[in-house]
């Protein structure tokens, strides 16, 4: 669906006579790649060649949305709200999140437990809760190697005799599927593997 404009011609064929007009280039900096029409008076349906003007995208985009600075001195990143970029905003949240009352109240009960100062200064712990922590520290340093465990577990299983022909038995099954002969009992693999 087109959008009809004045004479019958589609918006954008008046965007290709303003760019043509324009010399193809940006009117700002001269690039000629990614260039973009622009409303000189903000009009979208106002077409008129004098109205449009040929702009880069990024020359477009600081049009509309001028670059903003942090307001923190010596920041020098844009920011999307409240005068700040994305760190010192996320800080400032913090901050402000961290004076409220009843997250004070929970933060200095889960200190408490502890025997932290909610500053953050004293890490001494109660004695029970130090040893508690020394206990659990124990049982996880006396527990048997896993990987040890599980690797012996997984030889003596197939060690077993059962297994041992249930998987010989697969693997005939499988040579013969594919049309190969089975191997003769005993027979090494060496250089033969795969042969008729």
């Amino acid at each position: 669906m087109k959008n009809i404009t004045r004479n019958g011609k589609s918006r954008f064929v008046w965007y290709y006579e303003a760019r043509k007009h324009k010399g193809r280039k940006c009117t700002r900096c001269n690039s000629t790649l990614r260039l973009e029409t622009h409303h000189i008076d903000g009009d979208w349906s106002n077409n008129a060649i004098e109205n449009l003007d040929t702009l880069c995208r990024p020359c477009h985009k600081e049009h509309h949305k001028p670059h903003r600075i942090c307001s923190i001195a010596g920041c020098g990143g844009a920011h999307a709200a409240k005068g700040l970029c994305g760190p010192h905003y996320s800080a400032e949240y913090d901050k402000e999140y961290l004076r409220r009352p009843e997250v004070k109240a929970r933060r200095a009960a889960y200190m408490r437990e502890w025997r932290k100062s909610p500053k953050g200064r004293a890490y001494a712990k109660r004695p029970e809760v130090r040893e508690k922590l020394r206990l659990a520290a124990e049982k996880k340093n006396n527990r048997p190697d896993v990987k040890a465990a599980h690797r012996e577990y997984t030889h003596k299983y197939y060690q077993r005799p059962d297994v041992k022909a249930r998987k010989r038995l697969e693997y005939r099954k499988r040579r013969e599927l594919m049309g190969l002969k089975p191997r003769p009992v005993g027979s090494c693999n060496q250089g033969t593997y795969g042969k008729p």
